[in-house]
């Protein structure tokens, strides 16, 4: 059972412009053509959750990736916000844990105060 969740960007994280008007004319796209992709990230008790699934024909699941990371095992969490032309930011959390070898790092649809102070509670 998740304590808390949020929403993020399973696309190329970015706060430049450019990248952010690729995202959305990919994003246009696919759901044109029945392409839905979507992401989540949640806390539970001892573990985070990183739940990524891609839909096509707009329902049918083609592909679903969930990645359990133990509170235990993370060595270091990166939160940053970037700001581009005051209206073009992200807020990116990046964690670094041990028996991961793949980057996580993910643009979350949260403050970059709410995603500092859990941020700060995955640590040991």
């Amino acid at each position: 059972m998740a304590n808390w969740s949020t929403k993020i960007n399973v696309r190329k994280v970015s706060a430049n412009p450019i990248v952010k008007i690729l995202n959305v004319i990919f994003a246009i796209v696919e759901f044109c053509t029945g392409i839905r992709r979507s992401g989540v990230l949640s806390e539970e008790n001892e573990s985070l959750v990183i739940d990524t699934s891609t839909k096509v024909g707009w329902f049918f699941l083609q592909s679903q990736d969930i990645m359990k990371i133990s509170k235990s095992k993370i060595s270091a969490v990166k939160v940053s916000t970037v700001k581009k032309y005051v209206i073009f930011r992200s807020t990116v959390v990046e964690i670094h844990a041990s028996g991961v070898s793949e980057q996580v790092a993910y643009e979350v649809k949260v403050s970059y105060k709410e995603i500092k102070g859990k941020a700060e509670s995955w640590l040991p």
